[in-house]
């Protein structure tokens, strides 16, 4: 986390390091919306830690950890890691297809909002209501605005990728959502249908993958990811979980 004790005005009390390695790495956590996260630069990692813990901080490396609290990391010798590979056709196609599709956007140089300082980046799923949203009617004749689903940044892949990327995400959809996955999450039949017919009348192609909203990004070891929340986030609970994979040695 950059800047190590103060967040706004409050003070952190806890602090997690995750390092990524040079190879496939994925967490899991729940309740993000409440967890404020973001870069610490390696070079100034010492100090900042060893100042937080003369302020009564509780640091913890997840790299002899991995399970604290709702956190859960998985590394490359992990089966759920290593499952990737027979459940996407070709892993390493995937990431060199997605790897040249984002380079294409980080060489943009767009800079996105106070989170991002630079990166290749893009999302797809559900987002916020808009005006132009559809509405649904309930038992009691009340109209509920629907959420707004933007698939524009999935159908600007190749059919290769988007197939690849389909694969992925149902893969972590079996291990993590549903009765069966890793949190026995509960499971809600009407939502999943809405969710899954606004992607399908957005153009998505092939089964719904489960996830409502994907975000991907691509940033340099030198591009710093701001401390923030992700206060939108669902609170409910079974829909209060983020999962992230990371690779970092893409050349």
């Amino acid at each position: 986390m950059v800047y190590g004790m103060q967040w706004g005005n409050e003070k952190v009390v806890h602090q997690i390091n995750l390092l990524i390695p040079q190879d496939h790495f994925v967490y899991i956590c729940q309740n993000f919306y409440e967890i404020p996260h973001g870069d610490e630069r390696i070079q100034d990692k010492t100090n900042l830690d060893s100042e937080l813990k003369c302020s009564g901080v509780n640091v913890v490396d997840v790299s002899t950890s991995t399970t604290l609290d709702s956190l859960r990391v998985y590394y490359s010798s992990s089966v759920l890691t290593m499952g990737i590979e027979r459940s996407v056709k070709d892993l390493n196609s995937m990431q060199n297809n997605l790897f040249d599709h984002l380079f294409d956007i980080y060489g943009e140089k767009k800079i996105n909002g106070t989170r991002d300082s630079t990166s290749g980046r893009l999302e797809f799923g559900i987002g916020q209501a808009q005006p132009s949203s559809k509405t649904c009617v309930d038992t009691s004749g009340r109209a509920h605005r629907l959420p707004h689903c933007n698939l524009k940044s999935f159908h600007a892949m190749n059919d290769a990728l988007q197939a690849e990327i389909r694969d992925l995400l149902l893969y972590f959809n079996r291990k993590f959502n549903g009765k069966r996955g890793l949190y026995n999450c509960g499971y809600d039949d009407l939502r999943t249908k809405f969710v899954s017919d606004l992607f399908s009348d957005e153009g998505w192609d092939g089964p719904f993958v489960g996830w409502e909203y994907i975000n991907i990004s691509l940033r340099s070891a030198d591009d710093t990811l701001h401390k923030h929340f992700d206060s939108k986030n669902d609170r409910r609970v079974g829909y209060n979980q983020v999962s992230s994979c990371y690779r970092d040695d893409v050349s």
